[in-house]
């Protein structure tokens, strides 16, 4: 079949030029002055077209710059101001803890209460309870196992005024235990959301009126509201997706990511954690809050914390936590040793337009401050080198997404000298240094604060605590031979679909094939189709993932017939292959397509074993 050849080599020729082009941005310059750093965010909206931006720079004695630009509202062009309401996404989690740490210090709560006794109607499944039981710490690190929230909790059109108890009720299934709590971090919404019933619970009150009470007062947070109030929909900016402009999306769990606040209150929000905790909170549980210490890898600064995200920019390790809800950015950071902080908050999407800001500020924070030398506090051992090798992450925020986390979210950590080298093999593949400090535990090179842990997983033995992530050892011939197979899978899809339409083209014009080569060529084909189908609803429905995905649409149909349909092609097609006469078809032919039926036979049994084949995304 000299067509065959052509239209594989065809195909191969476009995926080559569907490859995308990127070309490298010129450095901005580094801003020295704030009136320098306001000029080159001004340029930073402009050119991205974000309708507006409200920031504000912070030391331990106020606000050290405030700055409001841009439109609260394209359509009527109202003009945003300082007290501007945005909404500010899964930051509202930062008051979940202090809510929490509140109790702790008045003698109400402890961070190791077992959950199911505190709030016994709130249900959670968790078939390690005996053992290994949810605890308060672990709904606020994120280490009870369970899933973020399912797209039908992300999809369901909300009551406002709906209890937290009711909203709870909802879909208790999502908060089920992967592994046992207090082994591995993933990050999921429902924890605040139980966290917070628990508040209710001891206090007697709503957590948003607990919340009134003891922070947004304390702090003279006057305009912040967890609630779509008058002021709100007079006063809120109004969030664009692009440049479409977004419904106010009413959150299925208010104490996740409902609140709205302008740039002055999240400004002195920002000082509370600069001042150590002053007025609200003592500055032990500030320290608590930046640390993790709910997994066996132990207390680890340089780990999520109490719903406080530590990050890294260059050398710098800023504290606090950012938020996304549906056309709406916010991100409050700190940097303690230097005692500056940032909030930025904009009424747009534009993820790269938020970080070339956050870049522009932390530049102009820290361009007066030392790095200091990071040296190791143990020799070398044996035990270092033997950590080198292959690693895969098996703590996916979506048990669905683990078949992707196996394949592709792979580390090399290789052990020069006295150190320990961690880089990804597909993302995030510039190197970090660590500096062992004990037999099992790493610092980094930048920061000097413990982000590389040695533990045992009670279910996957040895594993690396990477900040947030957890690692396994895994083989080269696992992570070379599964990529292998991927790139071979993609190609084949491509291939085949296209040898499918040339064949039937030249059928249509009357050629005449041996009889044996029509099993030989459909069913592969199909898989193929069925493959490319798959791939294309997954892609397209995850443009608008809750609506798309969060209930029965063609998307999650076509997701689920078509990954059916892929796995029956794929086994008619290796039985077919397997009874053929390769003599009548030719050898070159025969072991195209025997090559395909292999490769989708691998293909099958894997998303077979990860739970893909038939998968209701919906539910």
């Amino acid at each position: 079949m000299t067509y065959l050849r052509t239209a594989i080599i065809l195909s191969l020729i476009v995926q080559l030029l569907c490859l995308p082009i990127t070309k490298a941005n010129a450095a901005s310059a580094k801003p020295t002055t704030l009136e320098e750093l306001d000029a080159q965010i001004s340029t930073i909206t402009e050119q991205a077209n974000i309708p507006s931006v409200a920031y504000a720079l912070l030391d331990k004695t106020g606000i050290e710059w405030l700055q409001v630009n841009g439109l609260a509202n394209i359509e009527t062009q109202g003009k945003a101001s300082p007290q501007t309401l945005y909404r500010i996404g899964s930051v509202s989690k930062m008051l979940t803890s202090i809510a929490i740490m509140k109790l702790v210090e008045q003698g109400r709560l402890h961070l190791d209460d077992e959950v199911a006794s505190l709030v016994p109607n709130v249900k959670f499944y968790n078939r390690w309870q005996e053992t290994h039981p949810v605890r308060v710490v672990h709904l606020l690190e994120h280490t009870t196992g369970w899933d973020d929230l399912a797209l039908k909790e992300f999809a369901r059109k909300n009551n406002p005024n709906e209890s937290l108890h009711d909203s709870l009720s909802f879909y208790p299934q999502s908060r089920t235990s992967r592994w046992p709590a207090g082994t591995r971090s993933a990050y999921s919404n429902s924890g605040a959301a139980v966290a917070a019933s628990i508040v209710e619970k001891i206090t007697g009150k709503t957590f948003e009126d607990f919340v009134d009470e003891a922070i947004f007062t304390e702090l003279n947070m006057i305009d912040a509201t967890y609630q779509h109030t008058e002021q709100v929909k007079s006063n809120g900016a109004t969030s664009y997706k692009g440049n479409r402009a977004q419904a106010y999306k009413h959150l299925i769990y208010r104490p996740a990511g409902a609140v709205n606040a302008s740039i002055s209150d999240m400004a002195k929000l920002t000082q509370m954690f600069l001042q150590r905790g002053a007025p609200i909170l003592a500055n032990e549980s500030i320290a608590r809050m930046e640390r993790s210490e709910s997994t066996n890898a132990g207390s680890v600064q340089a780990a999520y914390g109490l719903n406080n995200d530590p990050v890294k920019y260059g050398p710098w390790l800023y504290y606090g936590h950012d938020g996304s809800v549906n056309g709406a950015l916010a991100e409050l950071r700190y940097l303690p040793q230097a005692g500056v902080g940032f909030v930025i908050l904009m009424n747009s999407d534009n993820q790269q337009a938020m970080k070339k800001i956050r870049e522009q500020i932390v530049t102009y924070q820290t361009q007066q401050l030392s790095v200091a030398k990071i040296e190791a506090e143990i020799q070398s051992s044996q035990a270092l080198a033997e950590l080198s090798g292959y690693y895969y992450t098996i703590n996916p925020g979506f048990e669905v997404a683990h078949f992707l986390n196996r394949l592709i979210a792979v580390y090399k950590v290789d052990a020069p000298a006295d150190k320990l080298t961690v880089r990804g093999l597909l993302f995030q593949t510039l190197p970090q240094y660590f500096l062992p400090v004990t037999e099992g535990r790493f610092k980094s090179s930048e920061h000097g604060l413990v982000e590389l842990t040695l533990a045992t997983d009670p279910l996957a033995g040895q594993v690396l605590h990477y900040g947030n992530k957890v690692l396994k050892p895994t083989s080269a011939f696992a992570v070379f031979g599964q990529l292998s197979v991927a790139i071979l899978w993609v190609v084949v899809i491509f291939t085949s679909v296209l040898v499918l339409l040339i064949w039937n083209i030249r059928r249509l014009f009357g050629k005449k094939f041996p009889k044996e080569s029509k099993s030989m060529v459909l069913w592969p084909c199909l898989a193929s189709l069925s493959a490319l189908i798959l791939l294309l609803s997954l892609v397209l429905g995850m443009q608008n993932p809750y609506a798309n995905m969060g209930n029965i649409t063609p998307f999650s149909l076509a997701l689920m017939l078509s990954s059916i349909a892929f796995a029956l092609c794929s086994v008619i097609a290796g039985f077919k292959i397997i009874k053929l006469n390769r003599k009548v078809v030719g050898k070159f032919s025969y072991g195209y397509f025997a090559t395909c039926s292999l490769v989708h036979a691998l293909v099958t049994v894997y998303l077979l074993v990860f739970g893909v084949i038939g998968l209701q995304i919906w539910a």
